[in-house]
């Protein structure tokens, strides 16, 4: 039973990474279709269509993860807590997953239905599938400044959508730009999106560091500190690679 408790934990921290990964794509992809390819004038029709394909891929993966993760979870609590199903299900991550499950439900009905116009629908389950993540954070768990912490980690997980989630869509778009020069203009609007995502993410990323870290010496002295100086890293030879 331990072994079993120990790939289903292991299998919970796979489909956690796995969510995460779909809701930077989904959202990403309404936030470049809404801010970059909405304000373009030239004939845009084959790029937004390309993206809501690409959003509906990630939306139909996120919705899929969700549920695994909250399986995996509930599973565990079973077995290692002896819980019941009603005491599960009344769980912060049951209600988590379910309103990602929804919201994930939302984004894959709006993009089907072929609108060329208006995608600003699209912000509602945008919205509602980042306030799913947050509410499964470690700042929910905090008992002292719960309510910035909330908020910071809602802009550090916004911005990180936003920038790394919307760059895929911008390869799509440059793909399938009609000339070179609209597909500078695409290039150019999405930079400012970046440069923007960039300084919230650093900035918000910086108070949670000291909020959960706390000191430099915890940054080498515990696992969770090496993760942020890893995060810290790869954040760094992000920047250096898009210079």
């Amino acid at each position: 039973m331990a072994r079993l408790l120990q790939v289903f934990g292991f299998l919970s921290v796979l489909f956690r990474g796995a969510t995460l990964t779909f809701q930077s794509l989904a959202v990403g992809g309404i936030v470049f279709l809404i801010f970059v390819v909405r304000r373009a004038k030239d004939d845009v029709v084959a790029i937004q269509e390309a993206c809501l394909r690409s959003i509906r891929r990630s939306a139909i993966a996120l919705a899929v993860m969700q549920i695994s993760y909250v399986l995996a979870n509930s599973l565990i609590l079973r077995q290692s807590a002896d819980m019941s199903v009603r005491e599960i299900a009344g769980a912060n991550f049951v209600l988590a997953g379910a309103i990602g499950f929804v919201a994930a439900l939302n984004v894959i009905a709006l993009t089907t239905a072929r609108r060329s116009s208006g995608y600003t629908a699209l912000l509602l389950p945008a919205v509602a599938i980042m306030a799913s993540s947050v509410m499964t954070s470690h700042s929910v768990a905090r008992l002292d400044y719960r309510v910035p912490l909330v908020a910071f980690t809602a802009l550090h997980q916004a911005a990180t959508a936003s920038w790394l989630g919307g760059l895929a869509y911008l390869l799509i778009a440059i793909r399938r730009a009609a000339t070179p020069d609209f597909a500078r203009q695409l290039s150019a609007r999405f930079s400012q999106l970046a440069l923007a995502s960039v300084a919230m993410l650093a900035s918000a990323g910086l108070v949670l560091g000291f909020a959960y870290v706390g000191s430099f010496k915890a940054v080498y002295g515990t696992s969770y500190g090496a993760m942020v100086a890893t995060k810290v890293l790869l954040f760094g030879l992000l920047l250096f690679l898009g210079a």
